[in-house]
């Protein structure tokens, strides 16, 4: 375990973790900026302190931070106590449906990835860029993630879409293939969730079911 970490104004991609499993544990606080920071599938990071990673904008396509995930693994982020996890995005700079702002799992995989905390908030912003075709673009993308406080913090997601040109899908927050929001704490009055998304031209604001019908849940409180 190391202390506090922070990286910042990096020209290119920040990436944790290879396709096998990779354990990064953090006594203090992790703080990453760059153009695109990616954690990828099958690693799991945890940290003591505040935990945030901010993709400025990549200077090709793609999701200004990503947390990756295959069929069958497990990608985790996490902070413990009063920590707050920040995830804030921009996507790239060239045109593409790749470029969500913040893009959690997948909206096909078997695999899981999980986004956690304790009394401490977790913030997702995300502000996609330069939408192509007709596939989904979005501010934050959410497919196959678990997004949950264990002790009462706030959870707060804000999804911008990106410019496009009609017939394009462009929305502000996504969430889909069984993907769930959760504030696990019994206490009334304790802990919040909220969503909040922009789209633009034939997008949806909150969009919950493009694909294959499942069952995604939004919760507060245990029961």
């Amino acid at each position: 375990m190391i202390g506090n970490v922070e990286l910042s104004d990096i020209g290119g991609l920040a990436t944790f973790g290879v396709a096998t499993s990779t354990n990064y544990s953090i006594g203090g606080d992790l703080t990453v900026g760059a153009e695109g920071v990616v954690v990828a599938a099958n690693a799991a990071v945890i940290a003591g302190g505040n935990l945030a990673l901010t993709g400025t904008g990549r200077t090709g396509s793609g999701a200004g931070v990503e947390v990756a995930v295959v069929d069958g693994g497990n990608t985790s982020l996490a902070v413990t106590g009063s920590s707050t996890l920040t995830l804030n995005g921009t996507g790239g700079s060239v045109s593409s449906a790749s470029n969500d702002g913040v893009e959690l799992g997948s909206q096909t995989s078997t695999g899981r990835v999980r986004i956690q905390s304790e009394a401490g908030n977790i913030t997702i912003l995300g502000n996609g860029s330069d939408a192509t075709g007709t596939s989904q673009t979005a501010g934050v993308q959410i497919g196959a993630t678990t997004i949950e406080t264990l002790a009462g913090g706030h959870i707060n997601i804000t999804g911008v879409a990106p410019t496009a040109a009609t017939g394009e899908d462009a929305d502000g927050v996504v969430i889909e293939n069984e993907s769930n929001i959760l504030n696990n704490v019994a206490t009334v009055g304790t802990g919040s969730i909220t969503i909040i998304g922009t789209a633009f031209v034939g997008g949806e604001a909150i969009d919950m079911n493009d694909g294959t019908p499942n069952k995604s849940v939004i919760r507060s409180g245990s029961g």
